[in-house]
């Protein structure tokens, strides 16, 4: 019983691990957008009016299983200048960059 447990908690550190920092910005706006087509495999960064500590920006990972829905609910914000809340991982960022841009773990928009 005792080794099961031990395990049961190692597995849950291991899991609660793997996504690392991840930061909430407030409710805010996509400031700015920039899309990079021939890089790599493309990609897409963007800002927000009211950046966070230890994020420049954020980008959407094309590797992504969501990446096209994401992509959908940060246009449709921006056009729509419409309330969003942003979490970026902090141990993810966009390789291009010698700031650190966040990769997206959820893009949330709000009322």
């Amino acid at each position: 019983m005792k080794r099961y447990l031990g395990l049961v908690v190692v597995g849950l550190l291991i899991s609660s691990d793997s996504l690392g920092a991840i930061v909430d910005s407030g409710v805010t706006s996509v400031a700015s957008l920039d899309v990079y087509p021939t890089l790599n495999q493309g990609g897409v960064i963007f800002t927000i009016a009211d950046p966070i500590a230890g994020c420049s920006g954020y980008w959407l990972n094309p590797s992504s299983s969501g990446y096209k829905d994401s992509l959908s609910v940060l246009l449709s914000a921006y056009h729509a200048k419409a309330s969003v809340l942003v979490s970026g991982r902090t141990d993810v960022t966009w390789p291009h960059s010698a700031n650190p841009w966040c990769e997206v773990y959820r893009l949330k928009l709000t009322d």
